[in-house]
This record gives structure tokens, C-alpha cells and sequence, in this order.
């Protein structure tokens, strides 16, 4: 049968490695360890569930292992001492609110297929953010509040980005799309209003750009206008809406 980690003391300290025959960290397992700073977590695990680390305040260091195919509903949430983490390709879902409120991050790297709702919402200090080849769907308000990030790549697999997912960014300064992100709401910039210019892959065959400003594919719809250009512009004899 599986093993499965239920429950470690709240007096836990320091670093911890899971041992490797565990299949499954259950719900709120490590929830409130605030004296764990370090935790290593094998490959032999596939499921993290629902809170399983949320509100591991001293939590600076993650490593997540390459057996990971669920994170669960805020197993993260509120870890406001972690600094970076990557989640690796075998992980199908980044769980909704799996990160949030994870004030201390800097980095994210992320693999995994889908990024869930608010998955990295108000993280505040997040500054490099790497959308990795494997991801294709960023559900809503996934990273809502991200108040440090710069610049966003969003990758050529990307299909799905849901409302609000870069809402009050308030830093977000560029943005690139991918060929294959073809059905774009802009209220995914809602309070963006250091935006100064959007980038469109050549082979998306929705949008393009111009100048940081976003159009439809042969520019006779202007689409988006970023909130943090200023000075004069002139509208392109193409367009018609």
C-alpha cells in the first residue's frame, strides 16, 4: 500500500528530509511548522495535498522532487520565508493558491502543465519569473499582486490565460506572447499601470504589435494600449477599430 506522511510535530526544527518511501504528504501535514527552514522532499512522492506546508513561516528552502505530479490547494500558502523554487515537468497542476502570499520569493521556476488559480498571487517580492516550455494553461489571477515582477515571458506553448492572471502588477513593465496564445483577455493587465510595452511572437496568428501596443493579427483592430506609455502616438492608417 502507500505511504503516506500525516502529520509532523509543530516543535520540528531545522531541515528535514522526507523519508523516500513516502508516496503522499497528506492535508496540513506540516501546516504552521514555523522552526523547519529547510525541506527536502524525494522522488518517490507524488502527491503533496491541501496545505500540507501553508504557513511555514521559516520555510527558506524547497526542493521538490522529480516524482511530483500534484501540489495541492495552498500547500505552500504563506511560506514567507522561501526565496526561490522550480517545479519541475512531472507536476500536471501547480495547485490553486499553492503559493500565495509567499512574500519572500524572488524566483520561480515552473514546469509543471497548468498553473492554478491565484497559485502565486501576492507574491510580492517575486522578480524573475521563468514560464517553462511544459506549461500551456495559466488559470486565473495566478499571479495577481506580484507587485516586483519587471518583465513576463509568456511561452509558445501557452494556449490559456485566465482573468486577471497579471492583475495590479503594479511594476510590470513588458510583456511577450507566444505563437500559440490566441485567445487573450486584457483585463490580465487590470492595474498594470507601469506597462509599457507588449511583444507578440511573428507566428501567433490572432495578435501581433507594434511599438509595445497590441493588435490583431493585420492591425485593423488596436487591441491594448499599455497604461505606461506616455508621449505621442499615432494610430496606424490600418486600423479601423
Amino acid at each position: 500500500g502507500k505511504t503516506n506522511l500525516l502529520y509532523c510535530p509543530l516543535g520540528k526544527i531545522g531541515s528535514y528530509i522526507i523519508p523516500d518511501n513516502v508516496e503522499a504528504i497528506g492535508e496540513q501535514a506540516f501546516f504552521g511548522c514555523s522552526g523547519l527552514i529547510s525541506v527536502t522532499i524525494p522522488d518517490s512522492v507524488e502527491t503533496i495535498e491541501t496545505e500540507a506546508f501553508a504557513n511555514c513561516a521559516g520555510l527558506a528552502e524547497l526542493h521538490l522532487g522529480n516524482g511530483v505530479t500534484n501540489i495541492g490547494f495552498g500547500a505552500f500558502s504563506g511560506c514567507s520565508s522561501l526565496t526561490s523554487i522550480t517545479i519541475p515537468n512531472s507536476v500536471m497542476s501547480t495547485g490553486d493558491w499553492a503559493f500565495s502570499g509567499c512574500t519572500s520569493l524572488k524566483e520561480i521556476v515552473i514546469e509543471s502543465k497548468e498553473i492554478g488559480y491565484g497559485a502565486f498571487e501576492g507574491c510580492v517580492g517575486l522578480k524573475s519569473l521563468t514560464i517553462g516550455k511544459n506549461v500551456t494553461t495559466i488559470w486565473d489571477f495566478a499571479f495577481a499582486n506580484c507587485g516586483s515582477l519587471k518583465s513576463v515571458t509568456i511561452g509558445d506553448n501557452v494556449t490559456v490565460v485566465g482573468e486577471g492572471a497579471f492583475s495590479d502588477c503594479f511594476a510590470l513593465k513588458e510583456v511577450t506572447i507566444g505563437k500559440n496564445l490566441t485567445n487573450l483577455d486584457t483585463n490580465i493587465f487590470s492595474g498594470c499601470n507601469s506597462l509599457m510595452s507588449i511583444k507578440v511572437n511573428g507566428g501567433n496568428t490572432a495578435y501581433s504589435s507594434k511599438d509595445g501596443v497590441l493588435y490583431d493579427k493585420v492591425k485593423t483592430t488596436l487591441i491594448y494600449y499599455p497604461k505606461g506609455k506616455s508621449g505621442a502616438f499615432i494610430i496606424p492608417i490600418s486600423v479601423e477599430t
